[in-house]
């Protein structure tokens, strides 16, 4: 059944789902169904609760908008994060709307241990990119990225690039197994592609599974493209495994809001969901409740095989021919080995550059400064 087919019309009596059960509402054409994998079926299954969510948030913005969001799912549109002609203007108001924040102590914290680290001007434009230059939003960023990043890795690596070094067994392990990885390649519109193949997951512990995400999502964003196109996310859930990952995967939905676009500084300008079984429609509920508002109007199912769904990815510019899986399921581990050798090539540099630096103090190291700060340390 069709989703917004359900959703009342506007207040110009623009109705948005037309006769047609596509979320893209009037903006979907004959060619928007390839092999009986529709692009825009309801997400949420049939929970009236949830497409009365989406019905909300759709009115909400106007008809140019809706119509920017569908070109961008489709790669058609440009939608790069290119620098203003004010942008030091905008630098200066994301100082002032941090400062307006009462409670950011990890932020503080931050500030105090490397103030060259918080105030890189080019970290601070990550977090601006992803929100397309507004101060309000970037700054809000700002504070949960550091929140999160203590929760993950703690007040010793708080200042510090994180590097495979300080991945611990677990989160190596996680990040081998290829179930999140960004694809070397990327859309017809330049943006990252990154896949995510739940059914390969190991969650030793939810801790792992999130450092692993969080360290392949900050290190695709050292690529300025990355930061200036966005991510294009492809969720592949066909033949998802056994219950017992179902169940995991479950269990750290909730963990999910650390490594979001609300925390890191990305922008998700399209979400496509293949699954081939209806027993997972919670789980993409579950994904899409999860997601800020801009991900949800950006979200898209897939129901289908494999060979269905690889033709209803082609449509939005992804080069399907390059995926790590064939036509049949079986995926390679390929591309995640190539990255982690790239990556250990990459981090030897940052070894040399950072040599005799401290991150953060030891019980052996005496700490040079005056004010409350420094002596409560």
């Amino acid at each position: 059944r069709g989703m917004v087919s359900r959703l009342p019309p506007l207040e110009n009596g623009t109705n948005l789902g037309g006769d047609r059960g596509c979320m893209a509402g009037p903006f979907c054409g004959d060619g928007d169904e390839v092999m009986g994998v529709s692009y825009g079926s309801n997400p949420y299954g049939d929970d009236n609760e949830n497409v009365d969510v989406l019905a909300q948030e759709l009115n909400m913005i106007s008809i140019k908008e809706r119509e920017a969001v569908y070109d961008e799912i489709h790669g058609v549109a440009g939608s790069s994060a290119e620098n203003p002609d004010n942008l030091e203007e905008i630098t200066v108001n994301l100082e002032k709307e941090i400062q307006k924040i009462k409670k950011k102590s990890a932020y503080d914290r931050a500030l105090f241990l490397s103030p060259r680290y918080v105030n890189d001007p080019a970290f601070r434009l990550m977090f601006l990119r992803s929100t397309r230059f507004d101060p309000v939003k970037a700054a809000a960023k700002m504070v949960a990225f550091f929140e999160c990043k203590l929760e993950l890795f703690g007040m010793e690596k708080l200042v510090k690039r994180i590097t495979l070094q300080d991945l611990d067994e677990d989160d190596l392990a996680e990040l081998t197994s290829g179930s999140f990885q960004f694809l070397p390649f990327r859309d017809q519109s330049n943006r990252a592609l990154c896949m995510a193949t739940p059914s390969r997951a190991l969650y030793k512990t939810w801790q792992s599974t999130m450092r692993a995400v969080y360290y392949a999502i900050m290190t695709q964003l050292e690529n300025e493209d990355s930061q200036l196109h966005g991510f294009v996310n492809i969720w592949y859930c066909l033949d998802t495994g056994s219950s017992k990952n179902q169940r995991d995967f479950f269990a750290i939905g909730s963990k999910l809001r650390l490594v979001d676009e609300e925390t890191l500084p990305y922008r998700n300008v399209a979400v496509h969901y293949c699954y081939n079984s209806p027993v997972i429609r919670p789980a993409i509920r579950l994904l899409a409740l999860l997601a800020s508002k801009q991900t949800r109007l950006r979200f898209r199912t897939h129901y289908g095989s494999a060979v269905e769904c690889r033709y209803a990815l082609s449509a939005f510019g992804i080069p399907t021919n390059l995926l790590p899986i064939d036509s049949h399921g079986i995926f390679t581990n390929q591309y995640t080995d190539n990255f982690l050798r790239e990556r250990m090539r990459i981090e030897e540099g940052y070894r040399r550059e950072c040599e005799g630096r401290i991150d953060y103090p030891s019980m052996c190291d005496i700490v040079l400064g005056r004010g409350k700060p420094y002596q409560e340390f």
